[in-house]
């Protein structure tokens, strides 16, 4: 019986490696499958468990700082930088459309339902695929 236990863990392991891809549950099936000789060869629960435990750790431990050498790198765009700042709006911005002037660059922008005419100066909130989704700047008082 913990056999079958053991085959159905290292099977959701599997399918939850092949779905994410990031080298985490892969270590934890290798434990499973571990687990699954030993029932095999008449080892008791206990014994399954500890194996698994053992198993798992040492892959997790020894095993994926290697692998972390020849996974993709991720390239960062820098565009995240761009929230928080602030640019000019070249062309009325408003939910649907609109264009922002910043770093030398136009953009696509939007808002989130209110229109900002052209020459304002909006802060970006966010990054919405290759639009701005921008607001106006708040004016700041001085006291």
């Amino acid at each position: 019986m913990s056999v079958i236990l053991w085959l159905v863990a290292f099977i959701i392991l599997i399918v939850a490696e092949v779905v994410t891809l990031q080298l985490i549950s892969i270590w934890f099936a290798a434990g499973a499958l571990v687990a699954i000789v030993i029932g095999l060869l008449g080892g008791s629960v206990m014994v399954q468990f500890f194996g698994f435990i053992v198993v798992s750790f040492l892959l997790l431990v020894l095993v994926k700082p290697i692998t972390k050498k020849f996974m993709p790198k991720m390239v960062k765009t820098n565009v995240d930088s761009l929230i928080g700042k602030k640019a000019q709006v070249k062309e009325d911005v408003n939910s649907y459309e609109g264009t922002v002037y910043i770093n030398g660059l136009e953009w696509s922008a939007r808002t989130h339902g209110n229109t900002i005419p052209k020459g304002e100066f909006v802060t970006i909130e966010t990054i919405d695929g290759v639009k701005l989704i921008v607001e106006k700047v708040k004016e700041e008082r001085v006291c």
